[in-house]
């Protein structure tokens, strides 16, 4: 999920502020609640799940949108045309091929939009055009858009004259395939633990994908004692996509650690939405306190081998 936010304000223009001193708190004001808009939308609207497919046999998805909030929303739903690059950052579609891929066409919305009262929670329906024909490719994607605006008449204790227009969107991918028979895989290609300058550990994974469809899962990093002792989770990252625009998917994840305990290392990808219960890929390392030896970690982070960062493929 995509959260964008903006801010529109009533400040008179540019140049009246420049020749108006008293205004200058007012914009002072409007550049800090800009700096801290990264906490607002815990506050703002919920949207669940955060990802649907379709397909001629599934050809509809429902979309729950809640306002916790205390002020009424106005919402608009429209699409986006996304394409992700192998960090997973989404940019905007620009050459004929990539809007080739768009499901939008296919696909209608209801309701476009609609008001959300405090606490409320409404419906949205994202359904296969009956006319659809899902000839040329495998697969298509949109980022269902949904905008909400919130007017703030009154914002103190800067000024009861001050308004404020808030904007927030909110996007979630709809992937349209053209059959729900998959054919794809993911192998993990290369594996390094990198030293944080907090002296922590990341782990870092470079996965390969296979096949003509996305896949979606979740990364989870466990340690292992003994053979007969229950596995400790060290990391879990979820809602991880691999899209066909690219081959590869880069993810980096701070363990919260220092160090790894004596045993194994299991680094998993495993399976979520449609590919619930499937593992894709998955490398086991031993982490040792003896002699550097090919395949260990904990050993060849203390020798210092190669600096700052151990590839433990």
């Amino acid at each position: 999920m995509e959260v964008l936010i903006w801010l529109k304000s009533r400040l008179p223009s540019v140049g009246h502020l420049e020749s108006n001193p008293r205004y200058n708190n007012r914009l002072i004001h409007l550049i800090f609640l800009l700096f801290f808009t990264t906490a607002l939308p815990a506050s703002a609207q919920t949207v669940t799940p955060l990802r649907a497919v379709l397909t001629p046999e599934t050809n509809q998805a429902t979309f729950s949108l809640s306002n916790p909030t205390g002020q009424t929303k106005s919402i608009r739903l429209g699409w986006l045309h996304l394409t992700a690059d192998e960090n997973g950052a989404y940019h905007h579609s620009s050459t004929p091929d990539q809007l080739t891929a768009s499901a939008a066409p296919f696909l209608s919305l209801s309701p476009a939009a609609f008001q959300l009262a405090p606490g409320e929670t409404r419906k949205i329906n994202v359904r296969l055009r009956k006319n659809a024909v899902l000839t040329t490719r495998t697969e298509w994607r949109s980022h269902l858009l949904i905008e909400s605006e919130t007017r703030w008449d009154r914002l103190r204790p800067v000024s009861a004259r001050l308004g404020i227009d808030m904007s927030i969107a909110i996007s979630v991918p709809v992937v349209l395939r053209a059959s729900s028979a998959l054919q794809n895989g993911v192998r993990i290609k290369d594996t390094r633990l990198r030293r944080l300058a907090d002296g922590g550990l990341s782990l870092d994974i470079m996965m390969n994908r296979e096949g003509d469809h996305s896949i979606y899962g979740a990364i989870k990093a466990e340690a292992i004692a003994a053979p007969k002792m229950p596995a400790q989770i060290v990391a879990l990252r979820e809602n991880i996509s691999l899209y066909p625009e690219t081959s590869q998917r880069f993810v980096s994840i701070d363990l919260g650690v220092a160090t790894l305990p004596e045993g194994q290392f299991d680094i998993t990808f495993e399976g979520r939405g449609e590919y619930a219960g499937k593992i894709f890929a998955r490398r086991i390392f031993n982490v040792g306190s003896g002699q550097p030896r090919q395949g260990t970690v904990k050993s060849q982070l203390e020798k210092g081998a190669p600096p700052n960062s151990v590839t433990i493929q």
